[in-house]
């Protein structure tokens, strides 16, 4: 298993066999599993009426939950999509292209950003902004309805794998021997 998003009973799981299934955990059963990724299938997220997967074929693909049918089919990556998120405006996804890149809720792409050298693992939308970390221990903060470069933080002593936003701070953890935990607080 690459991945798993959980919301209240409700469960997705990506794989390397290219699926994602949901499933209900309360009563252990697969609900749905989405095919048609051609690579592993790296990160999703849903909600009520849409699952939206990130795969290593470079391509998105937003689902209908229900039915299990892909609905849009987002290309323009040139690499494996490892990270995305979703509001009510926008699709954010990240790439190992280096880039960012911002699609309408019917798979448009509405804005590539670049800032990132190296891939893009990680990325949080938080209101009005979205903040992106890459292999190349740099945090880039951009508003979410222009794809404006707000700020750019250097402070990350490791490469950056994972990363946690909240309100008042940013938690991120590194791959690295032994591993690393880094904490900036913006309060």
């Amino acid at each position: 298993m690459e991945f798993l998003d959980l919301r209240g009973d409700l469960l997705t799981t990506a794989s390397w066999d290219k699926t994602l299934k949901l499933w209900d955990v309360s009563i252990g059963q697969c609900l749905q599993t989405f095919i048609g990724h051609l690579e592993v299938v790296y990160c999703s997220q849903f909600d009520d009426k849409k699952v939206v997967t990130g795969s290593g074929d470079g391509d998105l693909r937003i689902w209908d939950i229900s039915s299990g049918d892909c609905m849009h089919v987002l290309s323009g990556h040139e690499a494996d999509v490892y990270c995305l998120q979703f509001n009510e405006d926008v699709i954010v996804s990240g790439s190992a292209d280096s880039t960012l890149r911002l699609w309408n809720h019917e798979g448009a792409c509405l804005n590539i950003l670049k800032e990132h050298v190296g891939v893009v693992r990680c990325l949080a939308i938080r209101g009005s902004h979205i903040i992106s970390g890459g292999d190349r221990k740099k945090i880039v903060v951009w508003d979410t309805k222009t794809g404006e470069l707000l700020n750019v933080v250097h402070r990350n002593p490791t490469l950056l794998h994972l990363m946690w936003v909240s309100d008042t701070k940013l938690i991120t953890a590194s791959p690295e021997s032994p591993g690393t935990i880094t904490t900036i607080s913006y309060w």
